[in-house]
């Protein structure tokens, strides 16, 4: 879809980049016109500048151009100038420089009250605010633009309506993003329109059927794609035919209308072979397996499967295992289940494989900081040397002056004592900035330590044990199921590990995946409820992650143990007790355990007193007393602590 934005921002940029440049710059030079004054030279030299190739060229133009405007010394020149600079700008990727001539070319046209030369500016800026990902910044210029079209000139605001659409289908926003799109398309389909209005209506089309088809109105989203295509058709740029049929393409595999993405894949192979690029030649391989397993067409399908599988995926380990599950269902459904286990085993090791990766990516990103962060300490030791160093000479040179010119050894005493002072201060400068950096290295420290301590080794290994147990005894379905839970607790953990706050939400699906992968181990033995103060929007609730698990798991191991008399039961509550502080209370029907007897520093608990360490310190940040509550109940053990917490906006 990246590829299809990036056309459609191209296409809706300035007026500039049409089809038929090259046709009009032919007429221009043809023309040779012979100006009359200063002010049609001045043109001319605009017009030369646009429809050059070559950057050279363009700007020899403007510069001959920005001569003839120093001369006439007219607003409106210089505001038509750096539009078109911002224009040239846009067109080579030079988005910083289209924002800033832009920007300069609206100032004149502002002194000039041209609104809609504004407008046009107003909507450069935005475009290439778009195309650098400032995304906030580039819909509020865009809608201003708009209001101004509105305004001034209603007929040109459908190139507008086209890029706030953009604006928010890069922001997955796509609700808003169809109905500005769908406002385009209608003011496009009431006028006549030319080559270069077509292809834009076409763009639009394929974007509207982006958003339908992500909002699962799958239907509707081919509707525009077939309308995409057929109009493509009509203006007759191959490029132009070959986007559209590689978009129906894919999207007929999606609503599973293999035929016809078949249909489309040949129209590609056919028209298109002298365009293809290899590597969407290496994807249509991938389209066709997919349509022929889906048509059932099994033999075919894995042949070219295994031909897809055989080539380098150095950049597509996603769509590889993809491939694993699909050749996985195709073995299934043929009755091959030693081959169907085979890739579903090539599967879950790719998938272990990236993970293993994303985690590597990780602690060498933290190594890199601690190895930026000590270097850092050092070139602050040696400035501080230096410093001391430059204080000793200077000292020196004090006394040596002072001695030679006796005279003057008031001023040079008063000097002395100033430079003195500044260097006790930059001193104590340095001390403090020390004292910052070994803080938050020590914090860094020990959210690495949280994030090693979640991963409970014995519990993986306990969990695969059991996995393996269940496969011996052809429980397949159910080991499956172990292991897709313990991936998942696996990704979710890390996943929050990373961040320094996460929403409620979040960490109690955390909770929930970690509970219900206990509840599998020990064969259902205990019930669990997690409930949250209707007061509370976990949406819209920060909390630091993985403060609760460590509690979470003495309940079930020092809490419900191996009792087998009874169904154990966990109840985990979070209330709020005022604007910054969540109220986290945890109850479970096993063994009693006194305050005395609750020891969370043995060896095999060290998730507990690493968690006190990062409670104590965020609690800290928001004057929230720290403290761990145990009580006794009737039967079994409540632990009560308070977190602090912040809104997400």
């Amino acid at each position: 879809m990246k590829s299809i934005v990036t056309a459609l921002l191209l296409f809706i940029s300035l007026s500039l980049w049409s089809n038929n440049y090259q046709t009009l710059i032919d007429s221009l030079l043809k023309a040779k016109p012979q100006a009359k004054n200063n002010y049609e030279k001045f043109k001319w030299n605009l017009h030369y500048a646009r429809y050059q190739e070559v950057a050279d060229s363009q700007y020899l133009y403007l510069s001959q151009a920005k001569k003839l405007a120093d001369e006439l010394k007219r607003d409106s020149c210089f505001g038509q100038l750096y539009s078109t600079r911002g224009g040239l700008s846009f067109y080579a990727g030079e988005y910083d420089s289209a924002v800033y001539y832009y920007s300069h070319s609206a100032i004149y046209n502002r002194k000039n009250n041209d609104s809609l030369k504004i407008s046009e500016n107003l909507f450069g800026i935005g475009s290439s605010l778009l195309q650098k990902k400032e995304l906030e910044n580039a819909l509020d210029t865009l809608l201003l633009a708009l209001e101004i079209r509105k305004k001034f000139n209603p007929e040109t605001v459908g190139e507008v309506l086209n890029g706030i659409g953009l604006a928010f289908l890069y922001n997955t926003d796509y609700r808003n993003a169809e109905e500005y799109f769908s406002q385009f398309i209608q003011d496009y389909e009431s006028r006549d329109l030319d080559v270069q209005q077509k292809t834009k209506l076409s763009y639009g089309y394929t974007n509207l059927g982006v958003c339908l088809m992500y909002t699962q109105r799958r239907d509707s989203g081919l509707h525009y794609f077939l309308k995409a295509y057929e109009l493509r058709k009509e203006i007759g740029n191959r490029n132009l035919i070959f986007d559209a049929a590689y978009n129906l393409c894919l999207n007929y595999v999606n609503v599973e209308q293999y035929d016809n993405s078949l249909i489309f894949l040949a129209k590609l192979e056919n028209e298109f072979s002298d365009i293809l690029p290899e590597e969407t030649k290496d994807y249509l391989i991938n389209i066709k397996s997919f349509c022929y397993i889906g048509l059932e067409r099994f033999e075919e399908g894995i042949a070219l499967a295994r031909e897809y599988i055989k080539k380098p995926h150095t950049d597509r380990l996603s769509q590889l295992s993809d491939h694993y599950v699909l050749m996985d269902e195709a073995f299934r459904k043929m009755g091959k289940y030693d081959s169907a286990h085979h890739y579903a085993r090539k599967m879950i090791a790719l998938k272990d494989t990236i993970y293993m990766g994303q985690l590597e990516n990780q602690l060498i990103d933290s190594r890199e900081k601690h190895e930026a962060e000590k270097k850092e300490n050092e070139n602050l030791l040696l400035r501080q040397e230096q410093l001391l160093k430059n204080a000793k000479i200077a000292s020196q040179r004090g006394t040596i002056y002072a001695v030679v010119i006796g005279g003057l050894i008031l001023i040079i005493a008063a000097v002395v004592l100033l430079y003195r002072n500044r260097i006790k201060m930059a001193l104590t400068k340095s001390e403090l900035e020390k004292t910052r950096i070994q803080a938050e290295k020590e914090a860094a420290v020990l959210e690495q330590k949280a994030l090693t301590s979640q991963i409970n080794t014995h519990f993986l290994f306990n969990t695969l044990a059991e996995a393996k147990s269940m496969v011996q005894k052809n429980k397949i379905e159910e080991a499956a199921n172990c292991i897709a839970q313990t991936c998942k607790l696996i990704r979710v953990t890390l996943e929050n590990a990373t961040e320094t706050k996460v929403t409620l939400e979040d960490e109690v699906e955390c909770l929930r995946s970690y509970l219900e992968l206990h509840q599998l181990m020990r064969k259902n033995d205990f019930k669990f409820e997690i409930k949250i103060d209707e007061s509370i929007d976990p949406e819209n609730i920060l909390i630091p992650p993985m403060l609760v698990q460590p509690f979470l798991e003495n309940s079930i191991v020092h809490g419900l143990g191996e009792n087998t008399q009874k169904e154990g039961k966990i109840d985990l509550f979070f209330n709020a007790k005022g604007e910054h502080e969540l109220e986290c209370i945890i109850q479970d029907n096993g063994t009693t355990i006194a305050k005395k007897e609750f020891n969370p520093y043995k060896k095999k608990s060290l998730g507990v007193p690493i968690t006190q360490a990062r409670l104590a310190n965020n609690n800290k940040e928001r004057n929230i007393p720290f403290e761990i509550d145990i009580q006794r109940l009737i039967s079994g053990t409540e632990v009560k602590f308070s977190i602090g917490m912040e809104p997400a906006f």
